[in-house]
């Protein structure tokens, strides 16, 4: 029997750690869909983001053994190309998966101790990082630090690893036409349909969720002003989520406290709890400034929970599946929408629903992207 090929994954945070989001749940369902045809292997850090202390319930510097992967969380101390070193003398991987553009700890170094292993593939997930709001936030750094990369050695025979036609297209502009850049959509994770029971819309009424990272990025600030321009107390939004910037935090408590908003926030849901969480809004709320992939819009559409964000993503056109929608980002748009599905009654409500089911069949649940994201790692 053919021995099944080993993957070596760098990422800089990975589950009990949360706080990154999206990134994590990408490479958690890349992992689990291809258990059964690679043998994988994850290096991370020992700390989620921010924190002096390492994570609970983890062993520090120790491979683990789970159903689906090996891990191993490093101290801050071992974050170094001689320790990446010796990992890749003892796994000997045939591929090794970078999960990020900008991390000196969890790509550069690995990526100083693989350059001589000329056998080893190397797949480079950019995660959004070359879209032109992520490229912003430190401008000039970080293109300085892309210039010195695309004139380095290091990303010779490097394989990029794009979540669409979009990203495709940022690597090429930056690393050039002649790139190898595959596509394949992030693997969505399984969140069950609502049942019909809990769909209780009401005329007059709208229930509305905002689950994401309490960053600028995310653009919640500008949620909360078209709130404040609405001026409707039958509008609830409820806000679950780590809170990133604690600045911009701030700032918005004070303008939900100054405006009255009919505002919540809920605190962190695990993986376990959000599916029944979900159930009991209306829809998902979402305008953010930029989105890679936006897994928690896939899972909204996935549970039959129809959404409203902004353009900024993969997901577009959805109005024309009754699915939710895609919007500019004005606060005037964003406003007129909310005010027209206030009115909705449970029957024209029930269309929504069923449009964002059909939605995430034709292009979230598909199969064939699990077979896209298995030629990664795979050449069949």
């Amino acid at each position: 029997m053919k021995n099944k090929p080993k993957t070596l994954i760098f990422i800089d945070w990975f589950y009990p750690a949360h706080k990154a989001g999206g990134p994590i749940r990408s490479v958690y369902n890349i992992v689990q869909a291809l258990a059964k045809d690679m043998d994988t292997y994850i290096v991370t850090s020992a700390y989620d983001i921010g924190d002096v202390s390492p994570l609970s319930n983890i062993v520090i510097d120790e491979w683990i053994k789970k159903e689906a992967y090996s891990i191993l969380y490093l101290d801050r101390h071992n974050q170094n190309w001689k320790k990446y070193k010796s990992i890749l003398n003892t796994i000997q991987p045939d591929v090794v998966y970078l999960n990020s553009l900008f991390s000196l700890c969890f790509t550069i170094k690995p990526l100083l101790s693989i350059h001589r292993n000329s056998h080893i593939k190397v797949v480079l997930a950019p995660r959004g990082m070359l879209k032109p709001d992520a490229l912003a936030i430190k401008s000039l750094k970080k293109q300085i630090f892309l210039l010195a990369l695309k004139t380095s050695k290091y990303l010779k025979n490097i394989i990029w690893h794009a979540s669409s036609e979009v990203e495709k297209q940022e690597v090429c502009q930056y690393f050039g036409k002649s790139a190898n850049v595959m596509v394949a959509q992030n693997i969505s994770s399984d969140i069950p349909l609502r049942p019909i029971n809990t769909i209780k819309k009401e005329s007059g009424s709208l229930k509305l969720i905002f689950f994401s990272r309490i960053n600028p990025i995310k653009n919640l600030d500008f949620l909360l002003n078209v709130l404040a321009q609405l001026k409707n107390p039958n509008v609830n939004l409820d806000i679950y989520g780590p809170i990133e910037d604690v600045s911009y935090w701030r700032a918005c408590i004070q303008f939900i406290k100054h405006n009255l908003l009919n505002v919540n926030y809920k605190g962190v849901l695990n993986q376990g709890e959000k599916e029944k969480i979900l159930w009991q809004y209306d829809f998902l709320i979402l305008p953010t400034k930029g989105e890679n992939f936006g897994h928690v819009i896939a899972e909204s559409l996935s549970a039959s929970l129809p959404v409203i964000i902004s353009q900024n993503t993969p997901w577009r056109n959805l109005q024309l599946s009754n699915s939710g929608y895609d919007l500019p980002l004005k606060i005037d748009k964003f406003e007129e929408v909310i005010k027209q599905l206030v009115l909705l009654d449970h029957d024209a409500y029930l269309a929504y629903s069923n449009g964002a089911k059909a939605y995430s069949e034709k292009f979230i649940l598909n199969k064939n992207i699990i077979k896209d994201n298995k030629k990664l790692f795979i050449n069949d």
